[in-house]
């Protein structure tokens, strides 16, 4: 279904309950329909290169879902139910429109490995993402990040903001 100019998904998909794999990326979508919690055995949904400005509550309802993509959309918050997507191992966030890092993503029931929130309009990662960070391949280029508020994180192996940063126990970020 990608590569159209869908500016719905098509009511017809939605008879498909057992998909496992939902591709509608480089389409027209502005939104993303209730009726999406009917694919509760999906693994995999890309709504890549869209225009989705915010997600329904009911994507929390896809418990076995493992990879979502969302870049190059126009979202800037998350629904509270995404902390309940426990199988969830990869989520793409870049190229939106995020200007707070969605407090959500923080939640201690989130298992992510892959985290990319490049290309948005954070200020400040909070401290709450700490653990977030430190158990995560978690990119965050192109923003505009207060240096100040990555300097928490003096823990992490590694930690990508506008440049490569490197942290140990007694290092400061390289290009301070």
């Amino acid at each position: 279904l990608s590569f159209n100019h869908f500016e719905c998904i098509p009511e017809l998909v939605f008879d498909f309950k057992k998909l496992l794999h939902l591709n509608v990326i480089q389409n027209q979508l502005s939104f993303i329909p209730k009726e999406i919690e009917n694919f509760c055995n999906l693994k995999i949904l890309f709504l890549d290169n869209n225009r989705i400005r915010m997600l329904p509550d009911e994507l929390g309802e896809l418990k076995n879902l493992k990879i979502l993509g969302l870049g190059w959309n126009l979202l800037t918050s998350l629904p509270k139910t995404m902390k309940t997507l426990r199988s969830l191992l990869r989520l793409d966030l870049h190229h939106n429109q995020f200007k707070v890092f969605p407090s959500v993503l923080c939640s201690p029931e989130l298992h992510l490995h892959t985290l990319t929130m490049d290309n948005n309009r954070i200020q400040v990662v909070p401290e709450s993402a700490k653990k977030l960070i430190s158990s995560t391949d978690f990119t965050i280029h192109r923003n505009p990040i207060q240096l100040k508020s990555s300097l928490a994180f003096s823990n992490t192996d590694k930690l990508f903001i506008n440049t490569i940063m490197s942290h140990d126990n007694n290092s400061k970020p390289r290009g301070t």
